[in-house]
């Protein structure tokens, strides 16, 4: 099934990479459409794994574009932080 080749791919550049996102960040834009989120989820997932402090993985995703960043934090177990200086209520 393609969604196990997106995931193996992935989960190989990240072995070697490990926080080095250059080919995870190409790999990820290069697979179809349907696929890109879960492919920045487990971009996510690998580099909490990977990770000896989750601000670690925060600043990686922050480093992706704005619309996988989310993906990102959410394969990584995070919760998105609100921007400084703005009130949820």
């Amino acid at each position: 099934e393609r969604v196990q080749c997106v995931l193996g791919g992935i989960d190989n550049i990240h072995n070697f990479d490990v926080f080095d996102l250059t080919r995870a960040i190409s790999f990820c834009d290069a697979v179809d459409l349907e696929y890109r989120e879960l492919c920045y989820q487990r971009m996510g997932l690998n580099l909490k794994n990977n990770a000896t402090d989750l601000e670690e993985v925060r600043t990686a995703c922050a480093s992706l574009a704005a619309d996988h960043e989310p993906a990102c934090l959410a394969g990584a177990g995070l919760e998105p932080q609100s921007p400084e200086g703005q009130n949820d209520g």
